[in-house]
C-alpha cells in the first residue's frame, strides 16, 4: 500500500498549481511508483508486518539481532522447536532496532520468532517524500513514460528526477536519510 492517499496527492497537486487532476487510478499508480523508489533507496519498506515469522540461527550469545526494524513486539519464540515459556518471554528485552536480550541463544540452534515489526503508519517524512516524488512524476509525465523504457533519471526545469533507487534527489534524500537501512551505501 502506498505511503499517502490519492486524495492527499490530489491536494498536493492542487497546491502545486496543477489545474487538471488525473483520476484516482492514475494518482494511485504515481504513489505506488514513488513508494517503490523510496523502498529501493532506503533498502526497506515502511509497511506494517503484524505476526510475521522470522527464522534465524542462534549465535551463542545472550542477545540476537533480528533482520527487521522497528521491532514493536514479540508474541512467541521457539528454539529448535521448543517454545519459550511465558516467564522466559516476559524476561526478554525487545529493542526497536531488532535486538532481543535476556536469553542465551544456543549456537546454531534454529530460532523462530513471531513478531510485529514495521510501521502501523509510515513516518511523516516518508509520507512527505512520497507525495513530493509522486507530484514530480506527474508534472513530468514524460519521465514516467520513459522510465518504462529504461530511463533512470532526467533533469527537467532545473530539478533532477531520479528513478534509480541508488540515486535519490538531494531534498528527498535528506527527508529519507534517517530511515535508510544501516549499511546502505550513501
Amino acid at each position: 500500500m502506498a505511503y499517502a492517499t490519492a486524495d492527499e496527492l490530489a491536494a498536493r497537486l492542487t497546491r502545486d498549481g496543477v489545474s487538471s487532476i488525473p483520476s484516482g487510478e492514475v494518482l494511485s499508480g504515481l504513489l505506488e511508483d514513488a513508494k517503490d523508489l523510496i523502498d529501493g533507496w532506503c533498502q526497506r519498506d515502511f509497511d506494517d508486518h503484524p505476526d510475521d515469522t522470522v527464522a534465524l540461527d542462534g549465535n551463542g550469545l545472550d542477545e540476537i539481532l533480528l533482520p527487521v526494524s522497528p521491532l514493536r513486539s514479540v508474541s512467541a519464540v521457539s528454539v529448535d522447536g521448543t517454545a519459550l515459556t511465558a516467564a522466559e518471554l516476559a524476561e526478554l528485552e525487545v529493542l526497536s532496532h531488532g535486538c532481543l536480550r535476556g536469553y542465551t541463544w544456543l549456537r546454531d540452534a534454529r530460532v523462530v520468532v513471531i513478531c510485529t515489526w514495521g510501521y502501523a503508519t509510515p513516518p511523516e517524512k516518508v509520507k512527505r517524500a512520497c507525495l513530493l516524488l509522486a507530484s514530480r512524476l506527474h508534472r513530468h509525465k514524460g519521465v514516467r513514460e520513459k522510465a518504462a523504457q529504461g530511463l533512470r533519471s532526467q533533469s527537467v526545469e532545473g530539478v533532477s528526477i531520479s528513478l534509480d533507487p541508488q540515486d535519490m534527489d538531494r531534498d528527498l534524500g535528506l527527508l529519507l536519510k534517517p530511515y535508510r537501512r544501516r549499511g546502505a551505501c550513501a
